[in-house]
């Protein structure tokens, strides 16, 4: 990351598995990971000065029996977001894998709601 961020004029968006955690809630099982490592990731992230795009739906994107991770995510530079201020990246379903496919939607809070048939904005919990 560090090597992509010498050219920092660009804007960038870095999608993927960057198999580290950023905090303990992304992860749900027995065994935390250690605080340092998690540390090193977030140096990296802000010496390149990127933030975390977030997401939308389900907050893990990797599983393996009973442990659940969120180790897939979307990097992006303020360059991209003013190019691309309506996006979000949208964990979807899992799909004969262990990781979640990811979506970055550049139009996501550039659309309607849609509303139920009580005229109701329809809301959704993420499982």
């Amino acid at each position: 990351m560090r090597q992509l961020h010498q050219n920092k004029n660009l804007p960038w968006i870095m999608i993927g598995d960057h198999n580290e955690k950023q905090f303990l809630h992304e992860k749900e099982d027995c065994n935390p990971r250690s605080q340092q490592y998690m540390q090193a990731f977030q140096n990296a992230i802000d010496d390149c000065r990127l933030r975390d795009l977030g997401f939308v739906g389900d907050p893990f994107t990797w599983r393996r029996g009973q442990i659940w991770e969120r180790l897939d995510r979307g990097l992006v530079n303020d360059a991209w977001s003013l190019i691309f201020p309506n996006a979000a990246l949208e964990n979807m379903e899992f799909n004969h894998l262990d990781h979640r496919l990811l979506f970055v939607n550049t139009e996501f809070y550039n659309q309607p709601i849609v509303a139920g048939a009580s005229g109701q904005p329809k809301r959704f919990e993420a499982r």
